[in-house]
């Protein structure tokens, strides 16, 4: 909004501000709480009505939308290869994160190092993170573990990492 004379006032008149978050000046203050675990995203509109020295007012309309940590829904699985070629394959799941980015994933650790010669793969889309594995040798007997990272602007900081989920790998 530009124009009018100071001071202002501003006042919300239409919906509602999230809970512990406040209103100054055309600025919201605070955090937005977590949306539902169930909720891909969350929602919140409101208006502000905006009034210079004289009287004169404008309005805006704003919507926000909070969408879910990412998160897994299957933190764990097994991949296991019997005979040769020692190769498994095995998927998990994840929810949330923000539309349209890209999620990847990152390995924080292996329980055992791979066979020298070894392949592994983790690769995440649409919601299903598959897991590959190729060994040269039988008898490995390992755990890896996995984070998300979301590529949205807050992954810089961490904000937009998972928690942790293992593949057992067994060849």
């Amino acid at each position: 909004m530009t124009g009018g004379v100071g001071p202002f006032t501003y006042t919300l008149t239409g919906g509602s501000l999230p809970q512990g978050m406040g209103l100054s000046a055309l600025s919201l203050t605070g955090a937005f709480p977590p949306p539902p675990a169930a909720a891909l995203f969350l929602p919140w509109k409101f208006a502000v009505t905006v009034a210079d020295a004289f009287g004169v007012t404008g309005a805006l309309t704003a919507v926000y939308y909070d969408y879910s940590h990412i998160a897994w829904t299957t933190p764990s699985a097994t991949c296991a290869a019997a005979v040769a070629p020692f190769q498994c394959a095995t998927t998990l799941s994840y929810f949330g994160g923000t539309p349209n980015s890209t999620q990847t994933v990152k390995v924080v650790g292996f329980s055992a190092p791979l066979p020298a010669g070894s392949s592994f793969s983790a690769v995440a889309k649409g919601g299903t993170v598959t897991v590959s594995v190729s060994t040269p040798k039988v008898n490995y007997f390992g755990t890896v573990t996995l984070v998300l990272i979301d590529s949205d602007p807050c992954s810089t900081s961490g904000g937009c990492q998972s928690g942790t989920a293992t593949v057992t790998i067994r060849v």
